[in-house]
């Protein structure tokens, strides 16, 4: 089972440890059995909170055409874009976008850390996470984003989200912070570029590097914040979710990397081994990775050079 085999490893590396023992909130578009919830509750030593997602957040919005949808579907199919066929997918993507962090489980949390199933965990860590998050700095100067694999998106994803999250930026250009990262992201780009008309979202091309969401420790009120639901608000109104296929990882680190003071708000954990599908973190510090059974030659970061090197470049790799 997935789930129980990432859980048993995350406990084993840092939570199951009496100083963390932090709570499990997992949610599901259906109904959990109750023997699924036994042996989740029988693997990990602190508690389990269950709950389902509410259907308005896995389903279609008013203004979208379920019959337009299924047919970008499957045109998407005939393209051979990444799970573009998947109904559950574009639902998937959507609601970690925007609505996740509404979900009643949550209310009370100030941070999250996102556990897929099947993952991997490979460091026994020395330092609490959510504890490193806050000591990244005081009150609002507090990381907001942590992540530990950055890579290419296929852009065939997203052909249209750049131009979209760079209309948004154009139309509330008091929204992007001074001292944003987009440049890592988009070399060139500059506060500037939003407010001379002459430049474009072609001027400055996204180059698809983005943080990889399925681990990522984020707080909860950036992403409740008035900022971000109405950098959401904006992508959902142009429909991208369903009729392109947008993953929610773009979506995070654009908005993070827009919205935030990125050198003091964004976080490198460089210290968690990490493993999903085909990448994988490996420390690369010998005083980090000998708590590890990870080997540094394979980490997926050093074989993605052009991102990680952009991310070295804007300062963003040590928080």
């Amino acid at each position: 089972m997935g789930v129980v085999q990432s859980l048993k490893e995350l406990e084993a590396t840092f939570n199951g440890n009496v100083s963390a023992m932090y709570p499990y909130v997992i949610v599901n578009n259906g109904d959990f059995s109750p023997s699924f919830m036994q042996v989740v509750e029988r693997s990990v030593a602190g508690r389990c909170f269950f709950g389902k997602v509410p259907q308005e957040h896995w389903s279609y919005p008013a203004h979208v055409s379920a019959e337009a949808a299924a047919k970008a579907r499957a045109q998407q199919a005939a393209a051979n874009v990444f799970h573009g066929e998947l109904e559950s997918y574009h639902f998937m993507c959507r609601y970690f976008s925007g609505f996740f962090m509404h979900h009643p489980l949550l209310r009370g949390f100030d941070y999250y850390w996102r556990v897929e199933p099947s993952v991997h965990f490979y460091c026994h860590l020395q330092q609490d996470p959510f504890l490193t998050m806050q000591a990244c700095g005081e009150g609002s100067k507090q990381a907001a984003y942590g992540w530990n694999i950055v890579r290419l998106e296929l852009m065939s994803t997203i052909p249209s989200l750049w131009s979209t999250v760079f209309q948004f930026l154009r139309d509330n250009a008091t929204l992007l912070h001074p001292n944003n990262g987009l440049a890592s992201v988009a070399p060139g780009f500059s506060r500037v570029s939003v407010t001379d008309l002459r430049v474009t979202e072609h001027t400055v091309p996204y180059t698809g590097c983005h943080y990889w969401s399925n681990f990522e420790i984020g707080s909860l009120a950036f992403f409740r914040s008035e900022a971000y639901q109405a950098f959401f608000a904006a992508l959902e109104r142009s429909g991208g979710f369903f009729y392109e296929r947008w993953g929610d990882a773009p979506v995070h680190s654009l908005a993070a990397l827009a919205l935030l003071d990125a050198r003091a708000a964004i976080h490198f954990f460089d210290d968690i081994g990490y493993r999903h599908d085909d990448a994988m973190h490996c420390p690369q510090a010998p005083d980090a990775v000998r708590h590890c059974s990870c080997m540094p030659a394979v980490d997926f970061n050093q074989h993605q050079s052009y991102c990680k090197s952009l991310q070295r470049q804007a300062g963003l790799l040590g928080q």
